[in-house]
């Protein structure tokens, strides 16, 4: 007989999409479910809803609790499951028809303590798929089991998320693994996991649907408020696990590119009101950190940006550049052929101008000797390869404009 499989789902007011999430659920190919349902002190008619369905499948089973956040409620819904594999589902969300199916077939072949999965992000008008970086065709993924060494990326520079993972029980309760935090509760529950696993198994497949059209949820309203700064606790508690297992030297320059990228994304969505308090907090983390040229020349170009300018430019420096160098380096090949001649202003306006502020501050001793070095050669080198491109372009366009002319000139001889 298959082992039973608990599917745990928190829900705080979301009466629009509940239903289809059981429904999906419920719809399992895999019928040796339990689906614990928590709700988290819902004020709309979320717990009407689960009342129904848990008078329609016994398989619902419906706890009610005042509301305490995300992470509670995953940690009570676990103390309730009695299955011998968990998956935890958001409550707006939804699963494939086979996905239990698929990751116990999986678990069970490989002997998993994690059984990882792909998702796939749904917005109004269009898709976003979310894969791991695990994309050797030539592997059998069911009869194939590794642990984090197999790709460290796994572990802090990918998506750490706990939606698109299988656990046995047995391995969460071993390692007494629960979630800590009301904000960002994934990110350390993430790392713990990928850190202790012995044996885990991939399935190649979208299999989780992530709704992104849904109104802001209240996490991600608290994570535009000052609350979010527990973020930098939570920096601290991963900085001290790694330390604690003795992998620290082992992840130092991932645990760095993790650090910047997710700070990068806490001052992205942070209130306009809390920026500026934001921006102090993260540029005296950056300063602790002193990174050197080479450490910020393996880190991918937005990343390096960042860190430059938190340490280099004040706060309204930082907020007009951030803007400027995030639509340069999202702007993708047409729009750059269409916007040649405002690019060639504005590439050179923007290093060089950042370049002059970098100057300006260390005559006016606000930089240290090694900071304004490090920022000097990274623009100057940033200016080399754009203006590079800069040609590369000219020369093409010059082609294009021959390429029209010619034309021109043959139907003029028709």
């Amino acid at each position: 007989m298959n082992d039973l499989v608990s599917i745990i789902v928190p829900i705080y007011n979301e009466e629009k999409y509940l239903g289809h999430c059981l429904e999906s659920l419920l719809d399992q190919s895999y019928e040796n479910l339990e689906i614990i349902c928590v709700n988290d002190g819902s004020t709309d008619n979320s717990l009407e809803i689960l009342n129904e369905y848990s008078k329609r499948d016994f398989r619902v089973k419906l706890f009610v609790q005042p509301n305490q956040g995300l992470s509670i409620s995953r940690n009570n819904g676990l103390s309730k499951a009695n299955g011998e594999y968990v998956l935890f589902v958001d409550c707006d969300d939804w699963i494939e028809r086979d996905t239990i199916k698929l990751l116990y077939e999986n678990a069970q072949m490989n002997d998993s303590e994690v059984v990882l999965y792909n998702s796939v992000e749904e917005y109004t008008n269009r898709q976003r798929k979310r894969i791991y970086p695990l994309n050797d065709s030539n592997i059998d993924w069911n009869n194939f089991s590794f642990d984090y060494t197999f790709n460290k990326k796994l572990v802090l520079n990918t998506y750490l998320v706990v939606w698109t993972k299988f656990f046995r029980k047995s391995f969460l309760e071993e390692y007494n693994l629960q979630f800590r935090h009301r904000l960002f509760e994934d990110n350390l529950f993430h790392i713990q996991v990928m850190i202790y696993a012995k044996r885990i198994s991939y399935i190649p497949k979208i299999l989780y649907h992530y709704r992104k059209e849904n109104q802001p949820s209240l996490q991600n309203n608290i994570a535009g408020t000052t609350e979010s700064f527990v973020f930098f606790d939570i920096l601290s508690e991963i900085e001290e696990f790694l330390i604690e297992n003795d992998k620290m030297d082992e992840f130092r320059f991932n645990f760095i590119q993790y650090k910047i990228t997710e700070l990068k994304a806490r001052f992205t969505h942070i209130y306009p009101e809390n920026k500026e308090a934001l921006y102090e907090k993260i540029r005296e983390e950056f300063i602790k950190m002193d990174l050197t040229m080479r450490t910020l020349n393996q880190l991918p170009v937005d990343i390096k940006i960042f860190y430059i300018e938190m340490v280099c430019l004040d706060f309204r420096e930082v907020s007009h550049n951030h803007i400027l160098l995030e639509n340069l380096l999202n702007m993708n090949e047409k729009q750059f052929d269409s916007n040649i001649s405002k690019l060639l202003k504005n590439n050179k306006e923007i290093i060089i101008g950042n370049y002059n502020q970098l100057y300006n501050q260390f005559k006016e001793n606000r930089l240290s000797i090694s900071q304004l070095n490090q920022s000097n050669e990274y623009l100057k080198d940033e200016l080399v390869k754009k203006e590079n491109k800069i040609n590369e372009y000219e020369k093409i366009i010059s082609d294009k404009n021959k390429q029209i002319a010619s034309l021109t000139l043959f139907k003029e001889d028709v």
